[in-house]
């Protein structure tokens, strides 16, 4: 950049990288002019996704590749929680906990971090581990519906399942604060380029994690006979 005393010097940090970013992001709406198909968060996915790793963690931007290459999606599961309302079943103590017999809903949200994901599904299990030609489950959980469709996740955006939930019927069995870990596995294409036609998936690592409660919960205050 430029320097005092009529001279130029190489630095670094954010007063220089900002410059350098908003021109390529500036040449990029040149090239994307159409805001509703290509949105800021698609600008700062291509640049973003389309930079160098230098070292440890830390990337350049890439001008050439950013104006020639379109990210691919890379979707993560974000947040997720447990209904166990009265509606659902008379079982239910509406307590936020998961209890034995009770039956639940599971509602997630994903994050996606690069292109738009499309076809995106997502499956539950709770496979442990393989003995042979036997594939190992935990069997305090049954799942009505295993697995929903949700729709496209844009650029830098989480989607929230909504009406879409995994129903799990607890086993009246299931021991107290039995911890279960539920495997959250989807699959998804790339929605912004037609000619990509792998099915990516995530990393089989994705889980949502509960304890099982089995017991009378009781109240603050105890005024009668227990």
């Amino acid at each position: 950049s430029t320097w005092p005393g009529n001279k130029y010097a190489s630095l670094n940090g954010t007063s220089m990288a900002a410059p350098t970013v908003s021109a390529i992001a500036a040449l990029l709406r040149s090239m994307y002019p159409d805001r509703e198909t290509y949105s800021t968060k698609h600008l700062q996915s291509q640049i973003v996704n389309t930079g160098k790793v230098l070292f440890a963690e830390h990337s350049v931007a890439d001008v050439y590749d950013a104006l020639t290459k379109l990210p691919v999606p890379e979707v993560n599961l974000y947040d997720y929680y447990i209904d166990d309302s009265t509606a659902i079943n008379a079982s239910n103590n509406g307590n936020g906990v998961i209890d034995a017999g009770e039956t639940v809903r599971l509602h997630i949200s994903l994050m996606n971090r690069g292109g738009v994901a499309s076809n995106v599904n997502v499956s539950i299990d709770t496979y442990r581990s393989e003995i042979g030609d036997e594939t190992m489950t935990d069997p305090y959980f049954t799942f009505v519906n295993p697995t929903v469709q949700l729709s496209d996740i844009g650029t830098y955006s989480v989607r929230e399942s909504g009406d879409k939930y995994f129903e799990i019927v607890v086993d009246e069995d299931c021991p107290n604060d039995y911890l279960v870990d539920f495997n959250i596995r989807f699959t998804y294409t790339n929605g912004l380029d037609a000619e990509d036609k792998k099915v990516y998936e995530d990393d089989g690592k994705q889980k949502a994690q509960f304890n099982v409660s089995s017991g009378y919960h009781l109240p603050s205050i105890i005024t009668e006979d227990t």
